[in-house]
């Protein structure tokens, strides 16, 4: 998928993007594929690098190792080599728990590490690539530690996947435990069904202090349309969009 075709100036802002559950199948999938098209498409900052947060026994070199594994296995089409090394060495990892403050303490400092490495202007997202009943947890922990904080003209996002909860209370009282730490414009919702080019133009256009507002308006029909959740099977899952 090329994007420069279409829009002017589209590349992201500077960032660190964290992804939380970053040893799951969602990130070697589909976002890390998206984020090898995007540099491929010179659409990716050059000022950007990834830290992935999990439980599981690695370290920063295993992590990378790990991805360069599995990655290959799930691109469309064979990565260049030189993208490659160029994305692997903006790679990082932070073993912990998504309730222990502790972990998250080192997460705040790798987050300043990559920062600095990479020159991402303070900016920083937060992919959460988990079960629904971690984000309310992680929203809270990141408020505590002052990783949503926004100031200086630096951003932070958080992004949550569908289902938004089970029914609609949960949906109701999810959403109401997001806006206590997060602004309505640093939450994004989204469909996991909706893929994985969707995910790029997300990534490309929402995360950043610099939205398109054209683009964004395209997009979001696209994002507020009701999918099955055909794991679920349950009505409040499939269009609890509509009531938040």
């Amino acid at each position: 998928m090329s994007l420069n075709h279409t829009y002017v100036n589209p590349t992201a802002a500077p960032c660190v993007m964290v992804i939380f559950g970053a040893t799951g199948d969602l990130t070697k999938r589909k976002l890390l594929p998206a984020l090898c098209n995007l540099a491929q498409d010179d659409v990716l900052p050059k000022q950007f690098a990834i830290v992935g947060f999990a439980g599981n026994d690695y370290d920063t070199g295993s992590f990378r190792k790990m991805l360069a594994d599995e990655i290959p296995k799930y691109a469309l089409a064979p990565i260049n080599s030189k993208l490659w090394d160029w994305m692997n060495e903006r790679i990082y990892y932070v073993r912990g728990d998504f309730q222990d403050a502790e972990a998250f303490k080192r997460l705040d400092q790798q987050i300043a590490e990559a920062n600095k490495e990479h020159n991402a202007l303070g900016n920083r997202f937060f992919y959460l690539a988990v079960a629904p009943r971690f984000f309310s947890p992680i929203a809270q922990m990141l408020g505590q530690c002052g990783l949503t904080k926004e100031e200086n003209d630096r951003w932070a996002r958080v992004i949550v996947e569908k289902p938004f909860g089970h029914d609609l209370a949960s949906a109701r009282q999810l959403n109401h435990d997001l806006k206590q730490v997060l602004t309505e414009k640093q939450i994004y919702r989204i469909d996991h069904y909706l893929g994985k080019e969707t995910v790029q133009n997300v990534m490309v256009f929402r995360f950043s202090n610099n939205i398109i507002e054209p683009h964004r308006a395209a997009l979001e029909p696209q994002l507020r349309r009701p999918r099955p959740d055909h794991r679920r099977g349950n009505r409040w899952s499939r269009t609890s969009w509509q009531f938040l």
